[in-house]
């Protein structure tokens, strides 16, 4: 009879890594993380303010959808809303944005409030605390656009909002702040 080899406990078990801020972002030390989950790499301040090595310094430059900055040629670019989505934690659970079920063409109006909002927080709220995770991304803007379009309505575009912890269409004529990303490591 041909058995399968059993693990050796040690390999089961998952150590955290002490270089990781809370087992999810590794710090470049230059203004970066990067997401070792989803494997992006995000500036830690909105475009418009500056790290200087411990917080995020000035006011976000705030833009309207059309005026959005096009991708750079060293990879930098403004997320799209599943990109972008993955910012949301929830404090008290630890849970990401990354089971949120939205997509560009998703109808907002269509999904349920545990759809729309990560923590599963009703229009009466809850009792986690949604928003981004504030060590990694420190003086951050409530509204950030993404480079989806809302499907079913030409004026808006895919917003996360980091007060409330949900996305949504937002009127592109809006000015919002823009948090960039890259694919690259």
């Amino acid at each position: 009879m041909n058995s399968a080899p059993v693990p050796s406990p040690e390999k089961s078990i998952q150590k955290t890594d002490p270089s990781l801020i809370h087992d999810r972002y590794l710090d470049h030390g230059d203004g970066t993380v990067t997401d070792v989950v989803n494997k992006l790499r995000w500036k830690r301040c909105c475009e418009g303010q500056i790290w200087d090595g411990k917080t995020c310094v000035g006011e976000a430059t705030k833009y309207r959808w059309k005026d959005l900055p096009k991708p750079s040629e060293d990879g930098w670019r403004v997320p799209t809303v599943e990109e972008a989505k993955t910012l949301l934690y929830c404090r008290n659970t630890g849970k990401w944005g990354d089971s949120l079920p939205v997509t560009k063409d998703s109808d907002w109006n269509k999904l349920s409030h545990l759809e729309k909002y990560v923590c599963g927080k009703d229009i009466r709220g809850t009792n986690d605390s949604l928003s981004i995770d504030k060590e990694v991304f420190v003086n951050n803007p409530f509204w950030i656009w993404t480079s989806s379009e809302y499907a079913h309505n030409a004026g808006y575009a895919w917003v996360v909002d980091f007060y409330d912890g949900h996305v949504n269409g937002n009127g592109k004529y809006h000015d919002d702040a823009v948090r960039v990303v890259s694919s690259s490591q």
